[in-house]
């Protein structure tokens, strides 16, 4: 193919013209749209979250009966958030790829 070129610039230059295909538009845009509907879907479920969050009552007659109460309330806030931020990660990363194969 290339007789100058070491392996991984072939395997670089074989990369680039097959993205150049008019079969990846599709896949862009299809990536595109996913990572837009990923997105949409986790600020619905951010903002149901936050509209129908109700403050739990933590009540308990010593500290030791406090404490796990308040920890679970805080880890169950934090996986939350964090299956949000793993969404919207996600999201972008399959937008970032599809405006990638768009070029």
């Amino acid at each position: 193919m290339y007789r100058g070129a070491s392996l991984s610039e072939q395997v670089i230059q074989e990369g680039e013209e097959k993205r150049k295909t008019g079969g990846s538009k599709y896949i862009g845009v299809a990536l595109i749209v996913l990572g837009v509907v990923v997105v949409l879907a986790a600020v619905a479920v951010a903002f149901n979250s936050f509209y129908s969050y109700r403050v739990p009552v933590v009540a308990g007659s010593s500290l030791d009966e406090l404490i796990p109460k308040l920890l679970n309330v805080l880890v169950e806030l934090a996986v939350r958030l964090g299956f949000l931020g793993l969404c919207i990660w996600g999201g972008s990363i399959l937008i970032k790829h599809g405006v990638s194969l768009l070029k």
